[in-house]
Formats: C-alpha cells, sequence, structure tokens
C-alpha cells in the first residue's frame, strides 16, 4: 500500500499555513488518494495501475499549493472592518495579498 502522506510531503511546496493545518491538509489529501487507490483495486485494475490513477489526481502542484493556502486562509485576511458610532462598514483591502 502506497504511503500517499509521504508522496505529498515529497511533492507539495511547502505550506504557509502553519504545521498542524498543513498537516491536516496531507492528511485529508491523503485519504482522497487512498480512496482513489482503493476503488481502483476493487474495480480491478492491478496496483501499478491504481497507483497512477490515483496520482493522477493531483497533475499541477503549483495550482495546488495556491488552491490550498487560498482555501485555508481566514476572511480577516482578505476583508476589513471599521466601525463608526452607529455604523458599521466593510471595505475591502485595496492591496493584493503575497502568496
Amino acid at each position: 500500500m502506497p504511503d500517499w502522506k509521504s508522496y505529498l510531503r515529497e511533492n507539495l511546496p511547502p505550506l504557509t499555513l502553519g504545521p498542524e493545518r498543513e498537516s491536516e491538509m496531507v492528511d485529508e489529501m491523503a485519504q482522497h488518494l487512498e480512496a482513489v487507490y482503493e476503488d481502483s483495486l476493487a474495480d480491478g485494475l492491478s496496483e501499478q495501475e491504481a497507483y497512477r490513477r490515483a496520482v493522477a489526481h493531483i497533475n499541477d502542484w503549483q495550482l495546488l499549493e495556491c488552491e490550498l493556502i487560498r482555501a485555508k486562509r481566514p476572511i480577516a485576511s482578505t476583508w476589513s472592518t471599521t466601525v463608526s458610532p452607529g455604523k458599521q462598514e466593510s471595505n475591502r483591502k485595496t492591496e493584493p495579498e503575497e502568496l
């Protein structure tokens, strides 16, 4: 059985999410790859074919990195709220955030 966590850590660039969040993301992705692998074996594919099918689910590591960082970024980092007496106003930051 493939070690999906190791596979992901070897291929995924470091995420700037903190160790706990990064571990959580790797766990989720590893579970997904394992499910694809197991389903492929159940469909009658060989271990090699099942492995190839699972790894084919991730074809752009840099895009995946960007999506994971964007998906786990707290909403507060992209929106600011200014409160004045009797009025609450939300303002979107105008400067793009660095990844």
